[in-house]
């Protein structure tokens, strides 16, 4: 074979070669961008989008009620005919001892049959050793209808519904404007502390 002959030969060979490796590089190409179309559609990137009405809404946690403690008040209070005392039962919310006695004042004063004069206060409450001390204003005396039947209700229904809706209480000191007195109506000794009366019944 001649020189000529031989380079014809090589190079042929290397535009074959030439060839051969433009169309492997165009076919990877058209076959790389063929392949990101595909991953793209499938969504291989960017994850598969959950459709809006199977996505869970999140509510806010509901408010808890806040449950406040209760004591139960026993009042006592006369009958109808002004005889006997009778016990009823009120809840209120529980609190210091001083607010809680004046929730039980309250209600006696506001009692549909009349036990505490109107217009009388509770000024304060004090608090001794199994004594409770309720210091009241002078209403109770000027406003009071006398009598001894009348006098003993107005102690005793206080007296027992202190000492029974607190028990740690034995005993109840009657204040009028931070004194000590001798009776309401002069009928009752309410100088020293007074202990409740369960069997009560007044005098007929």
């Amino acid at each position: 074979m001649r020189r000529s002959e031989r380079r014809k030969y090589r190079r042929r060979i290397l535009w074959g070669r030439v060839i051969l490796a433009a169309l492997v590089v165009a076919f990877a190409i058209w076959g790389g961008y063929h392949l990101f179309g595909y991953l793209m559609k499938q969504k291989f990137f960017l994850g598969k989008e959950e459709p809006v009405s199977q996505v869970e809404e999140k509510k806010p946690p509901e408010d808890k009620k806040v449950e406040v403690a209760k004591k139960r008040l026993h009042l006592y209070l006369p009958d109808e005919q002004y005889i006997n005392l009778v016990e009823e039962t009120r809840e209120v919310s529980e609190g210091s001892i001083e607010e809680m006695v004046k929730e039980l004042f309250k209600a006696l004063s506001e009692s549909k049959v009349k036990v505490i004069p109107s217009d009388t206060e509770l000024k304060h409450v004090f608090i001794g050793k199994g004594v409770l001390f309720l210091d009241l204003s002078s209403d109770i005396i000027r406003n009071h209808p006398g009598g001894s039947n009348a006098e003993l209700l107005t102690i005793y229904s206080i007296v027992n519904s202190i000492c029974k809706s607190f028990p740690e209480f034995k005993m109840v000191q009657i204040l009028v404007d931070g004194k000590v007195v001798n009776t309401l109506k002069g009928h009752i000794d309410i100088s020293l502390p007074i202990e409740p009366l369960w069997k009560f019944r007044a005098r007929e």
